[in-house]
């Protein structure tokens, strides 16, 4: 199962959505840290609309930014490297305890992705039998 064509072309198309995916949330988290820390509860429409509203007014603002900042020097920009030194603390203080939840995560994320892929196979076998049975 493990080397079959059909896994290189799903994990093909899979790893491009994630990787662009994966660029834009960790440069908004970066540029944000209300988004690092926004941890909420999403059990109705309410809350994902809270989500969601919040995720859209840190695009918006970081869209105004980026017109404003166009002229700026970012290697001699006080504000600039001030906020960077904070953001590399942050990460250095929270490297350690995130790297075993990390680890947890990552083999529950591939647990699901065995799930989704399977499903997608048989999907795909059972459509590929119904063009088979057509043409017959």
């Amino acid at each position: 199962m493990k080397f079959q064509d059909w896994n290189e072309i799903f994990n093909y198309y899979v790893a491009n959505v994630r990787v662009r995916s994966e660029h834009a949330v960790g440069y908004l988290k970066g540029r944000f840290c209300s988004l690092r820390g926004l941890r909420l509860r999403i059990d109705d429409q309410e809350h994902i609309g809270f989500a969601t509203y919040w995720i859209i007014a840190c695009m918006v603002v970081h869209n105004f930014a980026m017109v404003h900042e166009r002229n700026i020097d970012m290697d001699t920009d006080v504000f600039f490297l001030e906020g960077l030194q904070h953001v590399q603390a942050d990460v250095a203080e929270a490297g350690a305890a995130d790297a075993d939840a990390r680890d947890i995560e990552l083999a529950a994320a591939e647990e699901r992705r065995c799930e989704i892929k399977e499903m997608l196979f048989d999907f795909l076998r059972t459509e590929n039998s119904n063009d088979e049975n057509d043409v017959a």
